[in-house]
């Protein structure tokens, strides 16, 4: 990269491998006294988080040696909290649901509790995923996102049918604990896409059908339930780049290349790299490590 700029949030060297900090959560506030004396052991944590990542990437083959990847930011860490918080919210809610009547509190507040309890979910999962890719449209998805139990409570306001409460309440904890249950799988495993450097107008093959490379979805195969493999064209600092995902839970990028993904997905993920790979143009110098990165990583393992 030139100078300190930063594309799609990672710093100059790391276009590919991604900002280390990823890896090693901060200790405390900047301004505590921990973060700073702690400063040495985080560093000695990111190289041991990255050693471990590193063991658990698969090699790119030697057919598709043109293709790099592309590591994605962890998801894990920034979740915790939303998914600890959503069921204490839940049990909250139905405390108020069954004891509530005895007390005297009114039937809506297991209601709001509840809407609560799944807008927190959905909001910060969704605001979660933005950053997979290094960027955070956070005001985007936390508007958006939440409108979604914020629908259903306008939807029965109006109406207040005596009795819904309870349904109504047990209906949006039965979604906040499947989507708890969803979305954790999604954000368990590493994150990682595939680029290509193509040039403008390029024939592109994707299953044995010919197609142009074009700004967007390009291809899209569901190998099977939750398991998307998908060619799409991206533009970054003026280079055109054919992009290879695989779309997990909840269309979560995971990587492709881990021991921990079904051999059948990564045989059609290693099928259609190998159709394109001979389209590669040079890597521009921008997106290549820096040599102090990469000594870093080597040291990392």
């Amino acid at each position: 990269m030139e100078g300190d700029s930063q594309i799609h949030g990672r710093p100059a060297g790391h276009f590919l491998a991604g900002d280390p900090a990823w890896w090693a959560p901060p200790v405390g506030p900047a301004w505590s006294k921990s973060r700073k004396d702690e400063e040495d052991n985080r560093k000695a944590t990111t190289q041991r988080n990255l050693a471990a990542l590193s063991k658990r990437e698969l090699n790119i083959p030697d057919s598709c040696l043109n293709w790099r990847r592309q590591r994605l930011r962890p998801l894990g860490t920034g979740f915790l909290l939303p998914a600890a918080l959503s069921p204490m919210f839940v049990a909250i809610s139905l405390m108020f649901l069954f004891l509530g009547d005895r007390k005297g509190f009114s039937p809506v507040i297991p209601v709001i509790i509840s809407a609560l309890a799944l807008g927190l979910l959905i909001g910060s999962f969704a605001a979660l995923r933005e950053r997979r890719i290094g960027m955070a449209s956070v005001w985007r998805t936390w508007v958006t996102a939440p409108m979604i139990p914020l629908a259903i409570l306008c939807s029965w306001g109006p109406w207040r049918i005596p009795g819904m409460e309870t349904p109504l309440t047990l209906l949006m904890n039965g979604l906040a604990i499947a989507f708890l249950a969803s979305s954790s799988k999604a954000v368990s495993k590493d994150g990682a896409r595939f680029l290509l450097p193509v040039s403008a107008g390029i024939s592109l093959t994707a299953q044995g059908s010919s197609a142009i490379w074009i700004e967007g979805q390009i291809h899209r195969h569901v190998v099977e339930r939750s398991r998307v493999l998908q060619l799409s064209g991206e533009r970054i600092k003026g280079q055109r780049f054919l992009v290879f995902d695989l779309l997990g839970h909840l269309d979560v990028r995971w990587d492709v290349l881990q021991d921990t993904i079904e051999k059948e997905v990564r045989s059609a993920a290693i099928s259609l790299m190998e159709e394109n790979d001979a389209r590669a143009e040079q890597w521009p110098e921008w997106a290549l490590p820096r040599k102090e990165t990469t000594l870093n990583e080597h040291e990392a393992e």
